[in-house]
């Protein structure tokens, strides 16, 4: 990444945060990129006259400046982000590419509130449930982060727990996304022939269904079953 995470990567990575706060940062972000886009189109913001060469360079920069505002924004925006990767149709090729990079990779969460979550999911401590747990994860994504562990059965296991206040941030956040996806809808030059509020409810799907780990628990299980009789297919046990 051409950047380290800036102060607003840390804000939504809080479990408490400000819906105002959050408000201000989404629209500054959507402002932003509408002032470019119409700068774009403004051959005097091109020193020396506007090329097709030139014209190139500034899509390059614009699709970095959205993909690292985007992990800034955090796990709506990076799920967003790697869904509109996708959409050659409605996106220029520079800004495909870029948020095709976009990284799950983001600020972790705290032992201390690994331990809170753990105890109020699974009602014990981890000592009672883990023989050994390793504080430190073995990586962080935008959705939650592993920490690898062992039972006391003796079995080396890895164990996924879910953000802090992760539900309340994507309500939050699908709130105001409903709003900007409602401009763009009525936009008369970026809404015509866009299915934005469709885009907008596959999102909001997709979203919730990524943070159900219990259907995700249930899919692992039921691929494993599917392929038991393939040695050459592997598939981790979900313990329950």
């Amino acid at each position: 990444m051409e950047q380290g995470y800036s102060e607003k990567a840390y804000r939504w990575n809080r479990e408490k945060y400000s819906s105002k706060r959050r408000f201000v940062d989404i629209w500054s972000f959507v402002l932003t990129l509408l002032f470019k886009l119409w700068l774009y189109n403004k051959s005097w913001s091109y020193p020396g006259g506007v090329t097709d060469v030139k014209q190139a360079a500034r899509r390059k920069i614009q699709a970095v400046w959205i993909r690292n505002t985007l992990l800034d924004l955090g796990p709506t925006f990076i799920k967003v982000g790697q869904l509109f990767s996708t959409r050659a149709d409605i996106f220029p090729g520079e800004y495909v590419e870029e948020l095709a990079k976009l990284q799950d990779k983001v600020p972790a969460f705290s032992y201390e509130q690994v331990e809170a979550i753990v105890e109020k999911e699974l009602g014990k401590k981890i000592p009672e449930l883990f023989h050994n747990f390793e504080p430190i994860p073995l990586a962080a994504a935008s959705l939650g982060q592993v920490h690898k562990a062992v039972l006391h059965t003796g079995e080396s296991v890895v164990v996924k727990v879910q953000r802090p206040g992760l539900k309340k941030l994507f309500e939050i956040d699908l709130q105001i996304l409903k709003g900007i996806t409602r401009y763009f809808q009525n936009h008369p030059k970026w809404g015509r022939g866009r299915d934005w509020l469709g885009i907008y409810e596959e999102c909001c799907r997709i979203l919730w269904e990524e943070i159900d780990y219990l259907n995700e628990g249930r899919n692992a299980d039921t691929f494993r079953r599917n392929f038991r009789g393939y040695d050459w297919v592997n598939v981790p046990r979900v313990y329950w």
